[in-house]
This record gives C-alpha cells, structure tokens and sequence, in this order.
C-alpha cells in the first residue's frame, strides 16, 4: 500500500471517528432533561436540543436561526439585563417562574455562560434546569418545620401535665429547675398573672367582709 493511500485511509477513519463522536454527544444532550442552546453574538439560535420541544413546543429544526427575542417572548425584556451581561462576558446563573406549552408554570435555575475565543464572545451557552420538585419539597420542609415549631410551642404553653409541689404550689420545669406559680405563668404562658382573693381565702384575711 502507498504511503498516499494509507495516510488518505486514516483520515478517513478519524474523520469517521470524529463523526461517530458527534453524533453519540448529539444524542447525550438529547437525552437529558435540562434544555441545552447556543445562541450567538446577535442573539440567534445556532444549537438547541430535543427538551426545547417537550417544554415549548417546538424541536430543534424549528429553533434553529430563531432570533432570542422570538423565542422569549414577553420574557425577552426579563432576562435582558442577564442577556446584556453574559455578552459582556460575565456568567449570568438567576432563577425564576416560567410557563410551559401548556400554561403550567414552572420553577427554573438557568445558566449563561459566554463562549469567548481570543477574547471576543462570540455567543453564549444556555442550560435551564427544572427545579419544581426541589422547591415543592423545600417548601413543605419548610411547611413541616413551622407545624413542629408550632407544635413545640404549645407544649410550652403549659399543655399537658407539669409537676407543682403541693405545699408551695412551686412548679419544676424541664430543667429541673423550681419556679413559683406566677414566674413559671409567666414565662410558658406568654401571660401575666394578677393577684386577687378567692371567696374561700377572703375570710382569712377579712373576716366577717363577707358576712
């Protein structure tokens, strides 16, 4: 074999390999569930995958040379302090609520990330994530820890039993710490006692007021 044909045969095998390479990324990005795009300098799609259609509507070939303004919408104005941003060369990550093809809103964490070669951005790269489940679950967490801080605090407001000594009427808490009736009341209780005298006590101390 001629050194020509050999050299011809390994380039085609690597551009092969190269293509097959491609491809199998290709299919990668198609197959998680984030959307993935690159858009470039003048705001145009140049790359988008197969996710796009699940949440928009629409597929790759119909987001290809689509102008960003187009594709946002009424959220192009939203985003355009980040779009501003990442074309200045700065990654741009924020949140935020957007609706789905079929009106369902929907929690996002976006990415822009700037492509730069030689200094000069020639686009950037889009990568949103769907973060629904993650809020629905930190918010009943957080739903979970207010019942149980609730909760606590009606222990604490002298619910259920609680040891009082039955000569001073002193109450032990959970420290094991003695307390007179009106301090403990006022600290579990959130209430202030006031001091009066009982029908059964005034005649200890006023006899004959009540005759």
């Amino acid at each position: 074999m001629l050194a020509a044909e050999f050299l011809e045969l390994k380039l085609v095998a690597l551009q092969n390999e190269n293509l097959s390479r491609a491809i199998l990324s290709l299919r990668a990005v198609n197959q998680i569930e984030a959307m993935v795009a690159f858009w470039d300098a003048n705001q145009i799609c140049r790359f988008a995958n197969d996710t796009h259609q699940r949440w928009f509507g629409k597929d790759s070939s119909q987001m290809l040379n689509m102008s960003l303004k187009e594709f946002l919408g009424p959220w192009y104005v939203v985003d355009l302090p980040h779009i501003t941003g990442v074309l200045a060369g700065t990654t741009q990550i924020f949140e935020r609520e957007a609706p789905t093809s079929d009106g369902v809103f929907r929690s996002l964490l976006v990415r822009f990330t700037p492509e730069i070669v030689d200094g000069v951005v020639l686009g950037f790269w889009v990568l949103t994530s769907d973060t629904t489940t993650l809020r629905d679950r930190e918010r009943a967490l957080k739903k979970a820890l207010e019942d149980r801080d609730s909760a606590i605090a009606e222990i604490r407001t002298l619910e259920g039993l609680f040891p009082l000594c039955a000569s001073c009427k002193a109450v032990l808490d959970r420290e094991g710490k003695w307390h007179p009736v009106e301090e403990y009341l006022t600290k579990f209780a959130h209430a202030l006692p006031t001091h009066g005298l009982c029908p059964k006590c005034i005649p200890r101390f006023f006899p004959g007021f009540l005759a």
